[in-house]
C-alpha cells in the first residue's frame, strides 16, 4: 500500500511539472458566496414583487454582480432599467440586462462583506406556475467577466400568499345613574334660604350635588344625554307647580323672591370634543328647558362629538319660593336618556 501511495504522487509531481513547462495555468474553482436571501414582497404566482437581494462576498476583485434568474420562471429582467435598481442604498455605477439576467456593475462590489441589492416593484413578474421553483444563480465578477463568488438561492410561490383576518369591534354605549334609589329631596323648602337636593332627601341650605351621571361610547358621532320630565308641582293640585329657570339664561337662586326649580351640570374626564347644553352649563345658576308643566319634550343636556372614554356629570338641583307659594308637597320625576351616533 505504501508503494502504490509513493507512485501515485510521483505521477502528479510529474504532471504537474509537464502543466508547467507547456505554460498552462491551473484554474481554481470560484468561490462561495455566503448568507445570500432574496425576501420577496410578494410570492404569489404572477403578481409582480420587489427583491430585496443580500450576500457576503470575501473578495475584493469584484466589480459586477450577476443575477440570474434562469429561462423559466420569472420574467421582465430585459425591462428593468438603472432606475430599478440600488445597491447599499443608492444608485448603481451601471445596470446591464438580458432576457435572463440583471447585471449591476458598481464599485460597492470591490469591498468584502455583505451587500444589498433592491430590485423595485413593478418590474420582475412571478412564475404564473405555482410548481415552478426558481433557482436564482448570483455570481460576481472582474471587469474582464472571470467569476470571482458564486451562490444559488432557491425561490418558492404560491397560489396566494394572502391571510383574510377580519375582526369586528361592535357599538357600545355606557350610560349609568349613580344615585342607588333614584330617590334625591330638597327637604322644606322655605322663604329664607334656597334649597338644594341631596340624595340623602334631606336637601341642604348650601349649594351641593345630587348625584353623579357617567357615559362613554365607541360611537364615531358620540352621544347626546337628553332630560324630560316636569318642574315641581304640588301633589294636591298638579295645576300648582313652582316655575323653572329660564329655558336659555340659567337663573342664580335668590330665596324669597322668586320661584326657582333648575338644575346645574359639572362635567369631567372623557375625551375629545364634550359639551354640557345651555341652560345647564352655568356655575352657581340654574335653569330648566323641558315643559315645566307637561314633561313629555326632550331636552339637551350634555354631547359628545366622537367616541369617548367615560365622561362624569356632576348635577346638581336648585330651588326657590316666595311667601305666596302654594302650601303642599312638591314633586317630580326626571328621565335622562342617552342616545349613541354611530
Amino acid at each position: 500500500m505504501r508503494e502504490f501511495s509513493k507512485k501515485v504522487s510521483g505521477i502528479l509531481a510529474t504532471a504537474s511539472m509537464v502543466a508547467g513547462m507547456v505554460g498552462v495555468t491551473p484554474v481554481s474553482a470560484a468561490d462561495n458566496l455566503d448568507t445570500l436571501s432574496d425576501t420577496m414582497s410578494q410570492i404569489e404566482v404572477s403578481a409582480t414583487a420587489e427583491h430585496i437581494i443580500t450576500f457576503t462576498t470575501s473578495d475584493t476583485s469584484s466589480t459586477k454582480v450577476e443575477i440570474n434568474f434562469g429561462a423559466t420562471g420569472i420574467t421582465g429582467m430585459a425591462d428593468v432599467v438603472a432606475g430599478d435598481v440600488t445597491i447599499g442604498g443608492g444608485a448603481a455605477d451601471s445596470v446591464g440586462t438580458s432576457a435572463t439576467s440583471i447585471i449591476v456593475t458598481d464599485s460597492e462590489l470591490g469591498t468584502a462583506g455583505a451587500h444589498t441589492i433592491v430590485i423595485a416593484d413593478g418590474v420582475l413578474t412571478n412564475p404564473a406556475d405555482p410548481a415552478i421553483n426558481v433557482q436564482l444563480v448570483l455570481t460576481t465578477k472582474t471587469d474582464a467577466d472571470a467569476t470571482v463568488e458564486t451562490g444559488e438561492i432557491g425561490l418558492v410561490f404560491i397560489a396566494n400568499d394572502d391571510v383574510y383576518i377580519s375582526g369586528t369591534v361592535n357599538p357600545t354605549l355606557t350610560f349609568t345613574i349613580d344615585d342607588a334609589d333614584g330617590v334625591i329631596g330638597f327637604g322644606d323648602l322655605s322663604t329664607s334660604n334656597s334649597r338644594y337636593a341631596t340624595g340623602d332627601a334631606t336637601g341642604s341650605n348650601t349649594s351641593t350635588s345630587a348625584h353623579t351621571m357617567t357615559a362613554k361610547t365607541n360611537a364615531t358621532g358620540g352621544y347626546i344625554v337628553y332630560v324630560k320630565g316636569k318642574t315641581l308641582y304640588s301633589v294636591d293640585d298638579t295645576s300648582d307647580f313652582i316655575t323653572s329657570g329660564d329655558d336659555t339664561t340659567p337663573v342664580a337662586p335668590d330665596a324669597g323672591n322668586q320661584e326657582l326649580f333648575g338644575m346645574y351640570v359639572a362635567q369631567s374626564g372623557g375625551t375629545g370634543t364634550l359639551d354640557v347644553a345651555a341652560p345647564y352649563d352655568t356655575e352657581g345658576s340654574f335653569g330648566f328647558t323641558p315643559d315645566p308643566s307637561v314633561g313629555t319634550a326632550l331636552d339637551e343636556v350634555a354631547t359628545s362629538a366622537n367616541a369617548t372614554d367615560t365622561v362624569t356629570y356632576t348635577v346638581s338641583y336648585a330651588t326657590d319660593i316666595t311667601g305666596v307659594t302654594e302650601a303642599g308637597l312638591y314633586e317630580t320625576t326626571l328621565t335622562f336618556i342617552c342616545t349613541g351616533r354611530f
